[in-house]
This record gives structure tokens, sequence and C-alpha cells, in this order.
């Protein structure tokens, strides 16, 4: 984010402050004095002649920014407590601007008017409105024409004093506390409430007997200010800036009111640039109001009063607007109804589809589950022969003939009702071999099935082949 620039000025200098937003930090980068030359007997400086001051002195520390907050002064502010009914908000402007023509019989449309509520009650609120002239206004601005300035905010300076004190850690923010910003023949009284302005004054005291002179316009303060507070007391007097004169005329003050006194240093709780940081600007208390100014707008805190952008009553309804907005709901309610139809179209086919896909899917698993049932079919007409096939085997071996005199040509298993079947093929030297064969496996078996033996002269020495079958239990016979 750019640079942001504060301004106020004198009869003896101006004051700027710059400061820019880092994150969620807000830096204060400079912080300056620009002197005036002494300027002529008799009357104050033309704006012209203090904005081409302002100007150079920019120029001359490399400062170049259009946009800038006005802190006005309370001298060229009426400033009037008003006692208003209880009005809703939004009807307070205008209460405010008719209360403010009754009381201030000069105001009128050429007037910038803002204010502040400071106390609501059921029946009444209270509202401390701020009112600055065509002649201080107009000068102001000419001013920054002259100084190639555009004005952004302009704010009442106590205020934005006050609200910086507010900000700073306190141990009691609500504690109500006086606030003294001494100024070069002007001291600035400000009543703060948890950085809230109820009440202020500036009174004029001069260069000289400000030890004296002080202490006996703080009194008038206090006694002024304990009718806006409902019964509470201010609980301490804080003088904004550090070292000298605050200190002595601090030690003055509670010596002279008995209320405990406060050094506030504006830049004491702010982050700093480098620069600033090693080499902070004399009479820092001076810099306050400029300070609270940039920090509100640079982290998007309302100001207490804005001359530029007063508060207003909020513009009456428009019809138009109105038919223009039920048009408009009526076209999304469409929109959102054909939306919505096409919507319900399409998961609906998708849902049919989906469906379509489980169907499919579930013939082929049926299919599947078919093949795997006659699979299991098959696999149980041979699990329930149960029958101990190595045993048999073992069985077949001992009770074959030698090598010598039969051989195996093919040995093949099956299930058979009440067990198993085995098919045996093979060759033998002569019948009288196939016929023991026969009886042997007869005696360990259900039964033997002989399918008939030939003479084949073509595997001489096995000159007869033979086919048999045998049908076993679950174990062979012993």
């Amino acid at each position: 984010m750019p640079s942001l620039l504060a301004l106020e000025w004198d009869g003896a200098e101006a004051r700027v402050v710059v400061a820019a937003r880092h994150g969620r930090r807000t830096v204060i980068e400079r912080a300056l004095a620009i002197p005036f030359p002494a300027g002529p007997a008799g009357g104050p400086r033309p704006a012209e002649e203090i904005g081409r001051l302002i100007a150079a002195g920019l120029a001359d520390c490399g400062l170049s920014r259009p946009e800038v907050l006005l802190a006005v002064g309370r001298g060229s502010v009426q400033l009037r407590e008003l006692q208003l009914p209880a009005v809703p908000d939004e009807e307070l402007p205008e209460m405010v601007r008719l209360q403010a023509m009754r009381e201030l019989g000069e105001l009128d449309d050429s007037w910038l008017l803002d204010f502040v509520p400071i106390l609501s009650q059921p029946d009444s609120r209270t509202v401390l409105a701020a009112a600055l002239p065509p002649e201080p206004a107009a000068q102001l601005l000419a001013v920054c024409e002259a100084a190639g300035l555009r004005p952004r905010r302009m704010v009442l300076r106590a205020c934005e004093a006050g609200w910086l004190l507010g900000r700073a850690p306190a141990d009691a923010p609500d504690t109500p506390r006086l606030l003294v910003d001494l100024l070069d023949d002007e001291v600035d009284l400000t009543v703060v409430v948890g950085g809230k302005v109820l009440f202020l004054r500036t009174t004029r005291l001069g260069k000289g007997g400000l030890e004296q002179a002080l202490p006996a316009e703080i009194h008038r303060t206090l006694a002024a200010a304990e009718n806006r507070l409902g019964g509470r007391r201010i609980e301490a007097v804080v003088f904004c800036g550090p070292g000298e004169p605050q200190a002595t005329l601090a030690t003055k003050v509670r010596e002279a009111t008995g209320l405990p006194t406060e050094l506030f240093d504006p830049l004491g709780d702010l982050d700093l640039a480098e620069d600033l940081l090693r080499a902070p600007p004399a009479r820092a208390g001076r810099y306050a109001p400029l300070l609270g100014a940039l920090v509100a707008e640079l982290e998007d805190v309302p100001h207490a009063i804005d001359f530029l952008h007063p508060r207003r009553a909020p513009p009456p309804p428009n019809r138009r607007r109105r038919w223009i907005a039920a048009a408009a709901v009526a076209a999304v309610v469409l929109v959102g109804y054909l939306v919505y139809a096409r919507v319900e179209h399409t998961w609906l086919a998708a849902e049919i589809e989906r469906f379509q896909k489980d169907a499919d899917g579930s013939e082929k698993a049926a299919a599947k589950a078919d093949k795997i049932r006659q699979a299991v079919a098959e696999i149980s007409k041979w699990t329930d022969s149960d029958v101990v096939w190595l045993d048999h085997l073992r069985a077949l071996g001992e009770d074959f003939p030698s090598t010598g005199r039969a051989i195996l040509s093919q040995l093949t298993f099956g299930p058979s009702s009440g067990g198993g079947e085995m098919h045996l093929r093979g060759l033998a030297q002569d019948p009288d071999t196939i016929s023991q064969l026969e009886q042997q496996l007869r005696k360990r078996s259900r039964g033997v099935i002989d399918h008939g033996s030939h003479e084949d002269p073509s595997r001489r020495p096995y000159g007869w082949r033979f086919e048999t079958s045998v049908l076993v239990g679950r174990e062979p016979s012993p």
C-alpha cells in the first residue's frame, strides 16, 4: 500500500507525518516539522503563501503525496453539545443539523457539520456537534491547492489524539482521563474515555506563565466535564509528549489537583521505521493528532469527526430500484428453476444409466455365478467320494506284478457310486499274470471289472494287452 500523509500547521510551522501499511502492520515512516520564516506583523499569512512553504518543505524532504489527511484545530471549529430525543441512528444526522441551526444562528448549508454520539439513554441522546465555518474551510482547501495536495479527510485534531490515547495499552482503558496537548500558545484539553472524546476545550495561555495558568484551566475543565460523565470523575491527567516541559507541568498539576499524572508518548506503541526510530522528532507530543489520524485511516477505523465525509441520513428508498430488484429476484427464481429442472433431468438420466449398468453387471454376475455353481457341483462329485487315492496308489504298487512281468500304460481316477474307480490299461507277459493281478486287486477293492485282454505280438516281451476297472472304497482293504 502506498504511503499516506497527514498534515497540520499553525503560525510557526507545519507538521507532517507519513505512514504506510506493511502487511498487518502500520509503520510510521516520517515525522517532521517544516518551519515557517517570520511573517509580516499585523496579520496571518495568506493561504497561498502557506501552501507554497509547505510544498517547498515537502519537496526538500523528497515527499510527494497528492492525498493528505488534514487535522483541524479547535480554534477554527464551533463545538456544541446537543440533547436530542431518542431517535434511531438513521434519523440522527437530520436531527443534529436542525438542532445545530437553532443553537448556532449563523449556521447554514455552507458550513461543514459532523457529529459524534457520546451518550445514549432510553429517552434521549447526546451528541457532540462540530461545525466548521465557510471561511476557515475555504482557507484550508486553498492551502492544500497551493501545496498541490488533495484532502482525503478533514478531521478534528483533538478527537484523533484522544483516539490514539485510547488505542495505547492501559491498566483501566475505560477510566475517564484528561488529555493535555500543548501547542505553541494554546492547550487542547480533552476528556477521553476508552479513546472516545466526551468533552474538549482549547484555551490560549501564551508562552509565559504556563506553570501558573495551566492548573487553573485544568480545574475549570474538570468542573465543566463532570456533568458530561454522568457522576463519574476524571481519574488521571495525561500530558501528550515525553520530556520537558510536560514533566515539569505534570508535577505542578499533580500538586495542584491531587490527581495522578502521566506522560503519553504518542510514538511509544507504534511501529516506527528505522530512521525514525534512530532520530525521533523533537516535541513528539505535537504529532499525536496526525499519528492518530493516520493509524485510524490505515486500519480502517472510522474517524470521530470528518468534515469532508460527515454522517448523513441514508438516501430514501428508490421505487425504481425496488421494481428492478423485484424483477431481478423473479429472474433469479426463473433461472434457478430452469437450472434446477436441467440439473434434475441430468441427475435422473445419470441414475437411469447407473441402474442400467447395475442391471448389466448383475446379469454378468449371475452368469458367472452359474459357472461357479457348475464347477462346485463337479468338485462336490469328486469330494463326495472322499477317496484317499494315495493309499490306493500305495496298495496298487504293492499288488502290481514286478516290471519284468507287467507294466501300466495308463492309469485314471474318477468318482463312482459309493467311492471311486481306478481304470488301468497295461501290458503283461502272459494271461496268467493278468489273472493273478485281477485276483490280487479283488482282495482290496469293492470289485474288479475285466474289460478284456488280447495278444499283441508287437510288444514283446509284453505280448498281452489288458484293460481293467477297479471299484474302491475310501481306503483300501488290508
